[in-house]
């Protein structure tokens, strides 16, 4: 995707983000708050006007698939310029800089596309959480985007991912940051929120296209995984392996 529709897609979502100016409509991940893609703040606008939404500022972003996500006036936003992953944290309101996390990277897409970061990262208690498509976690420290921990899950784990490399989005509990690595006794495994540790891992399942998710079933939260094989609901109390 090119870089000036992909900045396209920044503004929209950089409107829509900060439009209330209050941290109730944050959208720290994949799908936003409640991971279902509904945003429950006020009514934006009850029409567009024929030119569009004011655009209150700009940036220039390199390759990749990643949305931005918002927590706390801040805006980060993964992407790939060169032979580097990106993480830029924003101002929300002004698109100023206040930290940049650059990482080497030398992944081709399978199928010769974009070869960028397509997992969007997950912002949580003071934390950033990026997965990239090579398999790289890390964790980052939200206010100065120091590293607290990383992992390589694909290569510590031997994963074949996909043709597109590593897709999903990392999702992030109080405890516990959960991934469909896809490998042997590693289909689906979960890290330490603080250290990075491996808490559990579980099935032989090969990875997906598809993030997990939380989901309220029965009156039990469910952790859900689509795997490409299987449609999985790992314990998530499952002790470290």
């Amino acid at each position: 995707m090119a870089s000036g529709h992909r900045q396209a897609l920044l503004l929209v979502a950089t409107i829509l983000c900060f439009q209330s100016g209050s941290h109730g409509s944050d959208w720290p991940q994949l799908l936003g708050p409640t991971s279902d893609a509904v945003y429950a703040g006020p009514a934006l606008a009850d029409k567009w006007p024929k030119e569009g939404p004011r655009v209150a500022w700009s940036v220039e972003i390199g390759e990749g698939y990643s949305s931005p996500v918002v927590s706390d006036g801040r805006l980060v936003i993964a992407h790939r310029r060169g032979g580097e992953l990106i993480v830029d944290c924003l101002d929300a309101n002004t698109g100023k800089a206040l930290w940049n996390f650059p990482h080497a990277m030398k992944f081709q897409d399978g199928a010769y596309l974009d070869s960028g970061p397509r997992p969007t990262p997950t912002i949580r208690n003071g934390r950033v959480f990026v997965h990239n498509t090579d398999g790289y976690l890390v964790c980052l420290d939200a206010k100065t985007g120091t590293k607290l921990w990383s992992r390589h899950a694909k290569g510590e784990f031997k994963s074949s991912a996909t043709w597109h490399g590593c897709v999903a989005s990392p999702l992030v509990t109080d405890n516990a940051v959960i991934l469909p690595v896809g490998a042997t006794n590693a289909g689906v495994v979960a890290f330490a929120v603080d250290s990075g540790k491996t808490l559990w891992q579980v099935s032989d399942d090969k990875a997906s296209g598809a993030s997990p998710f939380l989901a309220n079933i029965g009156g039990r939260q469910q952790l859900v995984v689509v795997t490409r094989s299987a449609l999985r609901s790992p314990n998530l109390a499952l002790e470290p392996s």
